[in-house]
């Protein structure tokens, strides 16, 4: 009968990750060490050692945070919450941020070994930002709409967050109400990306309440949906096509230019 032994697993675990990870010199202050372990992108997480005085400094050399924005998550907006949970990432492990999206740690060289594997725990829960769940990614693109428009009150003549009852008798959310400077209504729906679900649903609640728009805001209000940066570039012509037939625009909620030109 096979008896499973904790020390026995435990010793085959440490060798699997001695005899995998790869330690290269690169000069005589710098060593790149490969680990076996992998991001969310199947990449492995490779760390740069340098020798820095009588202390080593541990870095990813920007690595980390550029691989997940060139994969649509970008850790940088000051505004989001994605970037509030980065930082928490890092000051909990007691890492660094630099001014060119490094991420660093110090470490003297009692304890390197043990930074080296605090590094590689670091990078890999920055990696698992990308495994954000849909609708968390929903709530922060929509507080980091909320924050900006509330940061930029002085421009933005609006009301957020109501409903309207359509002829169904259902009640359709509306984000924001503006009045830009020619009095106009514009009502808008922010959405963190397009797909056919949500242009049908957009579409479903327009058609809807058309009767009690005409008869509250007027035959000429308008329906802009706000799409984040990161998915607008991924957005469908037929969805946009779609909606334009309505007279329903799509916006990129990175053009802050456009965003000034339509609601200011």
């Amino acid at each position: 009968m096979f008896f499973l032994k904790a020390n026995d697993m435990a010793l085959n675990y440490f060798d699997w990750v001695k005899n995998n990870h790869q330690f290269q010199d690169v000069n005589n202050n710098t060593i790149e060490v490969q680990t076996p372990f992998l991001d969310n992108f199947g990449d492995n997480i490779s760390l740069i050692v340098i020798k820095d005085g009588s202390n080593f400094k541990i870095t990813d050399e920007g690595y980390t945070i550029w691989n997940l924005k060139s994969n649509g998550i970008d850790l940088m907006k000051n505004t989001t919450l994605r970037n509030q949970l980065m930082h928490s990432i890092i000051d909990f492990d007691s890492a660094n941020l630099s001014t060119n999206n490094e991420i660093i740690k110090v470490s003297d060289e009692k304890n390197l070994s043990q930074s080296i594997h605090e590094m590689t725990q670091t990078l890999l829960r920055l990696s698992d930002l990308s495994f954000t769940h849909s609708s968390r990614i929903k709530t922060i693109f929509y507080q980091e709409v909320l924050e900006y428009f509330s940061e930029n009150k002085s421009q933005y003549n609006y009301f957020p967050n109501f409903y309207i009852t359509g002829k169904s008798q259902l009640k359709h959310k509306i984000d924001y109400l503006f009045f830009n400077k020619d009095r106009e209504r514009k009502l808008v729906k922010v959405q963190n990306s397009l797909n056919k679900n949500s242009v049908d649903s957009v579409l479903i609640s327009w058609l809807d309440t058309s009767s009690y728009r005409a008869v509250n805001y007027g035959e000429n209000t308008t329906l802009d949906v706000i799409v984040s940066g990161e998915n607008y570039s991924n957005v469908k012509e037929e969805f946009i096509q779609a909606l334009n037939e309505y007279n329903i625009g799509v916006v990129n909620f990175d053009n802050k230019e456009e965003l000034q030109s339509r609601f200011a």
